[in-house]
Order: C-alpha cells, then structure tokens, then sequence
C-alpha cells in the first residue's frame, strides 16, 4: 500500500502502524452499514465500530511482535469517528487516541447535515460507499453543474428516485429523519462520550476551515472535558481545511504561510503527544499551560504567524488565572484591541477626532464659554507652513486640519467652522471667558 509523507516520522520515531478498514469494505469481511450505531436500540446485533477496535487491540497486543503493549488509535473523518467509539469501553491496552476531525453527530454539522441543512452533494460519497465493497465511483451528471443537475431533478427525492439511490439503505434513513429525532440523538457521541470514564490520553484535532465535519471535534472536546478531573482529554485547532493536519499546511486555498503549519503540528504537537502516552517509561507530554497567549514580540495581526503556533485550547483565561485587566464588566461584552508586537489587550482607542471634538453650542452659548483660541498646530498632522512663517497660506484659511494664521487660531474640526462667528470674535477679544475642558479645546458631546 501507499503510504502518505506524514506517516514517515512514525516510522522514524520506532512505531509499528497497523492500518485496517472497517468492517465490510475492501479486505475486511462482513456486512457494511454506514455509520453503524453503537450497540444499542439502533443496533440490535453484537458488534460495532467500539467492539471492533476492542478485537482489533486486542489481537494486537497477543501477537504483535516488537510491541510494548501500548496501543494508540488515530483517524479522520469517518475513520475520526471510528478512533472516538473505540473510547466507549476501551480496551485497557489502548493509552491514546487521536479523533481528527471526526464524525461525532452527522445531523448537527457533520457530513451529511450541517445545522440541519441536507447537504445533497453527500449523495456521492454514499454511492461510493455503500454500493459496492470497494469504490463505486461517482454518480452521474446530466449537467455540468451541480446547481442545475439539482434544480432539474426538481427535489433530493427525485433525485435518488432518478438514480437508483434508494436501494442504500443508509440513503433511505436520510430520507425518514429528517429532523432532530430520536434516531441522530441516539447516535450523538458528545452525549455518549462523557458518560464513560475518562481514561485515555485524547487529542481531538480539529481544523478551522473544516468544510465537512467543523462541529464533531469541538463538541466533542467540550462535553468530556467536563467530565475529566484528570485531563486526559486536549483540544488542537489548526488553519486547515478538512484533514489539513495530514497535508500540507503552508497554504490555505490562496493564502500562504511563511511556514508548513500541519508539519509543525506534526512534529511539536502530534508526536510528543504520542511519545508521551506509547512509549516505555513516557510521560504525557506537557503540551501547554492552562491559559497561553503568543508570545510577546510576535506580531498578531500576522495570520501566518499565529498559524505556525498551533496550540492546544484548554481554556483560555481561567477566571482564577485571568489578570484584572482582562475580566469584563458584568453583563457586558468584552471587546479586545490588539495591535502589532502586543499580546495583551489594550484599553479602546480614542473615537475618531470628528466625534470627540463636535461642540455642544447650546450648553456652551448658555454658559457664556467658548473655545480656547491656539495657535500651534496638530503633530500628527505634517504642516510645513506652520514653519514657514514667509509662505503664502491663504489657501489653508478654510481647511479644518490648518492653522487659521490671520486670527492665531487653528479649526480643530468641521464643528468649529459652523459655531457662529460672534463667539469668536467675543472670545478673540475677551468678552467670554476661555477655558479648557477636559483635555479638549470645547466640551464634547454626552455619551
């Protein structure tokens, strides 16, 4: 068989990698059901993807040789899902398990609905699967694209009708739940998952761009964490699209990295996790803090930058952890300014000049105050007339961001220009008092 390029630092690394297909396809005998339920209501028989991988370790550890008895399970997508129920009464050889962007509940935002939504392109993955034992292709197309195959069909039912599809069984199921019913709880991991004990070192790898299972590894990771008094259970989220973390991870469609950030996941994250849990005298591997923040010169608007650190999520800021400055006001929302080379947060900015510096006339006319008149210019704002007392300015006379040169004063905004030119000439010779209020040259307006 074939072996992918990220398989070789296993080997590198001394392990023995068993790879086996799941019951009813290719090599391995009896009968095929597409997401088989675990043993149970929906699955009257005496197997399932949890007692398969019990035999399969099993087997392993009895024969196997060159083996140390530690066994770790690892898989994506459907294969994800098959690493995660071999958790539900694991066998006691089998130390980690590494679900990546796993199926976990196919109704709620894996494969074949997301949010509820029926994705009809799925109907392809269900002929290769379920027709033959090995692949059966993709179906045909009356169409060259899939928005006008769909729309001349005129509905999923006649779709499958025109097809043949309804011989699948799996399709059939599709078409009779297709609401939340008891048939998807039934099957739901996240709620299976936490009510067994929390023994097994797990990474659940999870990619942010995942265009087929974004919802299974999340979930999954939230629910037993709950449960895990021992922290077994981690959470790696990564710039990929679905099973990037196996791929090339120097691109992302077409933004690129200055860096392969699934190769760094690999070789930083993935193996220390896995020599930690399988090797002889191993430790779990200290894979982060409960809380981290990237490092302080890095430059977080720089998504390739922030991308080469994949890190686990535990939590991120633990309310006994979190420093003063980070806990929110009670019932309101945290809003987080970052800026380069900063890690921390940092207190809003200003609002922008036109909105802080607008006059409240009326409450300044009843008060008899007005602008303090200035004379120098903003900094921020380059004015190489100011420092040339010989030039001709009279083109800057009505423009709020100069100096007004003739009466010594300087427009701060559009506000000023519209005051009545009375409280200026009154304040320009004393009449009003002049005052500066709070920092500003006119009171602002209230929040």
């Amino acid at each position: 068989m074939n072996l992918r390029a990220s398989d070789a630092m296993f080997f590198d690394a001394g392990y023995i990698r068993v790879f086996e297909d799941v019951r009813g396809k290719n090599g391995s005998n009896g009968a095929y059901i597409n997401e088989r339920p675990l043993i149970g209501p929906l699955n009257r028989t005496k197997v399932d993807h949890s007692t398969d991988a019990y035999d399969t370790i099993d087997w392993l550890v009895k024969n196997l040789e060159n083996s140390n008895g530690r066994v770790g399970i690892m898989g994506g997508s459907y294969d994800g899902m098959m690493a995660a129920m071999a958790l539900v009464n694991p066998h006691p050889a089998l130390k980690a398990a590494v679900p990546m962007n796993p199926v976990i509940n196919t109704w709620k935002g894996d494969d074949d609905f997301h949010g509820g939504a029926f994705r009809q392109i799925g109907y392809d993955y269900y002929y290769t699967q379920d027709a033959a034992k090995g692949e059966a292709g993709d179906l045909w197309r009356d169409a060259y694209d899939d928005y006008d195959t769909f729309l001349r069909a005129g509905s999923a039912s006649a779709f499958v009708k025109s097809r043949g599809l309804e011989q699948l069984p799996f399709v059939n199921r599709l078409h009779d739940h297709p609401t939340y019913d008891a048939f998807w709880q039934g099957q739901a991991l996240e709620t299976i998952l936490p009510k067994q004990p929390q023994t097994v070192q797990t990474l659940w790898v999870a990619s942010q761009w995942d265009q087929e299972d974004i919802y299974g590894a999340v979930a999954a990771y939230e629910a037993v964490s709950k449960v895990d008094p021992n922290h077994v259970n981690h959470l790696a989220l990564g710039p990929w699209a679905h099973g990037g973390a196996n791929g090339d991870g120097s691109t992302l469609g077409a933004i690129r990295f200055d860096s392969d950030t699934a190769l760094w996941f690999r070789k930083n994250v993935l193996l220390p996790f896995l020599n930690g849990a399988l090797k002889t005298g191993g430790s779990p591997a200290p894979l982060a803090p409960r809380h981290r923040v990237p490092d302080r010169h890095q430059s977080v608007a720089d998504p390739s930058r922030l991308a080469e650190r994949v890190r686990y999520a535990e939590t991120l800021f633990p309310a006994r952890q979190r420093p003063r400055h980070h806990r929110p006001r009670a019932g309101r929302p945290r809003r987080l300014y970052l800026r380069p080379r900063e890690a921390d947060p940092l207190p809003p900015p200003p609002d922008p000049p036109d909105l802080r510096d607008r006059l409240d006339v009326a409450a300044m006319a009843g008060r008899r105050s007005a602008p303090l008149l200035r004379s120098h210019r903003r900094p921020d704002l380059p004015d190489a007339a100011a420092d040339q007392p010989g030039r001709d300015r009279r083109r800057a006379r009505r423009r709020p961001d100069r100096q007004h040169h003739r009466h010594r004063w300087r427009f701060r905004s559009e506000a000023d220009r519209r005051l009545p030119r009375r409280i200026f000439r009154q304040a320009r010779d004393g009449r009003l008092p002049t005052r500066r209020l709070d920092g500003h040259f006119a009171r602002p307006l209230p929040r």
